[in-house]
């Protein structure tokens, strides 16, 4: 019983360590736009992608590898319709941001 217990412990505690690390690596891979914490506590992270086609990529990496969505890749038309993004929630809470600007970008 107590190897079961310990056995459940690791895979936990590992489960828990690669959720984390998912988004570090994210980070170490790209221009990190910029991290806002709001009175809450909540966390938003935004990425910035060289096209649109990067944005597709990174949403689907994030995906994949257990983020949730919070808004599929697409324009904002909202704030500019060259803004491009993708958004969603990685496993531990954290809001994501992927997101092309072409006015941003020389063409």
């Amino acid at each position: 019983m107590a190897a079961s217990a310990a056995s459940a412990s690791t895979r936990s505690g590992s489960a828990k360590c690669s959720r984390i690390h998912w988004i570090a690596r994210l980070i170490r891979a790209s221009a990190v736009v910029g991290v806002a914490m709001s009175r809450s506590g909540a966390v938003h992270v935004g990425f910035v992608a060289n096209s649109a086609a990067e944005v597709d990529a990174a949403y689907g990496a994030a995906m994949a590898i257990g983020a949730v969505d919070n808004g599929a890749p697409g324009a904002r038309l909202h704030y500019d319709p060259r803004y491009y993004a993708a958004n969603g929630f990685d496993p531990v809470g954290y809001s994501l941001e992927f997101l092309f600007k072409s006015w941003q970008h020389a063409q």
